[in-house]
């Protein structure tokens, strides 16, 4: 159990005479065959705390006769209570209190006289003086010889074998009895213990009953702190190694190889990590002067460069997280968590929450319900930052007047928020009649503070984080296995990526003019996307076909005039669709005692030449001509697949 020294208090209760005697130590964590095996078991164990035992002094446990070698008080009352000042000045004056805050009062049982008082007015937290009261209530409510006990049943079963070749048809209670020392030691022997008996197998559920206790988990006042101390642990009748869980840090044995986490008791379901990363940004650009002219070759616009020395920026990011996943019933299983990020470019902190689950809705015809949500932060993008350490540039306009305007970058971190994405989706699975599955998701992702150049008088972009990027979309998804191990795939999509600041004004993008909002640059607003294999017949069985496809909408571009002035933004044009066939054929053989797979195909089999350059000049005589890099390509590759 952890401490911290904090300010505390006493109060100390004297009856006449009375000493307090050390309890017998009691065993914690009896197992107890379970309560439905038998009615007598079932009956043994009462349904309510023990009644209380006789109490000679409310909350004390009966007095003990002083040990020989202990000081025995005078007779005389008052020189008993000049003693008693005189025994404790003594100790709580000791050297090794002399820096501890204290707030003393001893008070006589019977009369509540104040027979020492040492700061008594000051206010102290009781902290763990209060075990002091606890445990003398305990002496004298249960008595010394009370044991915790940890029962387990099962709900019905009080006549008879409740157990059928091994299984228990019904649901497995626990129910604890507010056993503090419980820990997976003493599962692991209780469950031992059925396995005796003959159980083997549970088909309902395993049912904690913590309901010995009230609900209330947490101590009066536990509210005024927030923390993860062992010694505020919630408790209830079933708690569990004291309801704490340890984490280990175990540094790595080289310098910059990761550390390692231990969580201990060990779980599949609560995951705990965290890393640490220095990130550097660092180069030297040489930019030379770039010229606009026009159809005649007169020149309109001269761009130069005051290229700046070596540069270099960095961050050190450190980011931990922690996910429990509880499976509330049989079909249902949630997972939450959360993650701290700090950043030390901004100098910020930030925690992002995440949750999300899944209900299995009908077993028959495999019918899943998936759901989820979560605060998601971007990375630092210490490239857009760059921009304001790597120069200037000069735009001189020469047409109609000539003008020279320097462009310049300003970045203020003390002013920038880390970028917030909050995404959800959902999602249905189910299995149509062929074995066919169909997959139905939504998915949703907003941002908020993402960051842009935004054009400030006098050639000036300044970074700023008003940029707000929206993408949401539905796909569904149709997924059939040819034969075992072929698998075929298609799955179309309805998306819309926009924002609110659409360009990305840097050095070397030589577009002026102010921000526009419209689609994203990788917007497609419908997508299909097939995949499959299947194997040849007759001569050529021993060969597979596969074979992908992939079509969406052409993604959108801005135009520009002459000058490289902005005219339009990305909603008013897109490029064509895009299309690509990919066939191929596949032989696996084993070579060395070891399978390999030989595959040729074709890339872009329909030699469709898609477009990935445009012409955007509003004033060019090919204004809007598109001109595509790609081509037909046949392409051959070897997969390893491992060991025959």
């Amino acid at each position: 159990m952890g401490h911290r020294l904090l300010p505390f208090g006493f109060l100390l209760v004297l009856a006449p005479g009375l000493a307090l005697a050390a309890p017998e130590k009691a065993s914690a964590g009896k197992v107890k065959a379970p309560a439905a095996t038998t009615e007598k078991a079932a009956a043994s164990e009462p349904e309510t705390a023990p009644k209380p035992v006789a109490k000679p002094v409310p909350g004390l446990a009966p007095p003990a006769v002083p040990a020989p070698d202990q000081p025995k008080p005078p007779a005389d009352p008052a020189q008993r209570r000049a003693w008693l000042r005189s025994a404790l000045d003594e100790v709580l004056g000791a050297p090794a209190l002399s820096k501890v805050k204290m707030s003393v009062l001893a008070i006589e049982s019977d009369t509540g006289r104040a027979v020492y008082g040492r700061g008594e007015k000051a206010p102290m937290n009781a902290a763990s003086n209060v075990k002091i009261v606890t445990s003398a209530a305990a002496l004298s409510l249960l008595g010394p010889e009370y044991r915790w006990k940890t029962i387990t049943g099962a709900a019905g079963a009080t006549q008879g074998a409740p157990l059928h070749a091994g299984e228990l048809n019904g649901d497995l209670y626990l129910r604890g009895g507010g056993d503090p020392a419980l820990s997976t030691e003493d599962l692991s022997g209780m469950a031992a213990d059925l396995a005796a008996m003959g159980l083997h197998k549970v088909r309902g559920a395993i049912v904690v009953d913590e309901t010995f206790f009230d609900g209330a988990h947490v101590g009066p006042a536990y509210d005024q702190k927030n923390e993860s101390y062992a010694s505020r642990a919630p408790s209830s009748a079933a708690s569990l190694n004291g309801n704490v869980v340890a984490v280990t840090v175990v540094p790595a044995t080289a310098a910059g190889a990761p550390a390692r986490i231990v969580i201990e008791p060990a779980s599949p379901y609560f995951t705990l990590g965290g890393r640490v990363d220095r990130v550097v940004y660092h180069g030297q650009i040489s930019r030379g002067t770039f010229e606009f002219v026009d159809a005649s070759n007169i020149l309109l616009r001269q761009v130069t460069f005051q290229n700046a020395l070596p540069f270099g920026l960095g961050t050190t990011e450190s980011s931990a997280y922690v996910q429990d996943r509880w499976s509330v019933y049989e079909r249902l299983v949630i997972e939450a968590g959360g993650r701290w990020d700090h950043d030390g470019f901004l100098r910020k902190s930030m925690f992002s929450p995440r949750v999300a689950g899944s209900v299995l809705v009908a077993r028959a015809s495999e019918t899943k319900f998936t759901a989820g949500v979560g605060v998601y932060y971007d990375r630092t993008n210490l490239a857009l930052a760059s921009q304001a350490v790597q120069g200037s540039r000069t735009d001189v306009f020469l047409s109609p007047t000539a003008q020279a305007i320097t462009v310049s970058f300003l970045v203020d971190p003390t002013r920038l928020p880390m970028p917030r994405f909050t995404n959800w989706s959902l999602g249905l699975e189910r299995r149509l009649p062929g074995r066919i599955y169909a997959r139905l998701d939504f998915l949703s992702r907003h941002g908020a503070n993402g960051w842009a150049y935004e054009g400030q008088p006098n050639g000036v972009f300044q970074l700023g984080n008003n940029k707000r990027d929206r993408y949401d979309a539905a796909q569904i998804t149709l997924r059939k296995e040819l034969k075992r191990g072929y698998p075929f795939m298609i799955s179309y999509t309805r998306s819309q990526a926009r924002s609110n600041e659409s360009v990305d004004f840097s050095l070397d993008n030589f577009t002026t003019g102010t921000q526009v909002g419209g689609p994203l640059a990788w917007d497609a607003p419908n997508l299909v996307n097939a995949w499959g294999s299947t194997p040849l017949f007759w001569k050529l069985k021993k060969f597979d076909f596969a074979c992908s496809m992939l079509w969406h909408s052409g993604f959108p571009f801005i135009t520009i005039d002459q000058f490289g002035r902005l005219v339009a933004g990305p909603a008013a044009h897109r490029f064509p669709d895009y299309f690509t066939l990919n066939p191929a054929v596949e032989r696996k053989f084993v070579f060395r005692g070891y399978r390999w797979a030989a595959r040729v195909g074709l890339d872009d089999a329909t030699d469709r030449q898609n477009a990935t350059v445009v012409d955007n000049n509003i004033n060019s005589p090919s204004f809007l001509a598109f001109f595509g890099t790609s081509h037909r390509t046949i392409n051959g590759r070897i997969r390893f697949l491992g060991k025959k």
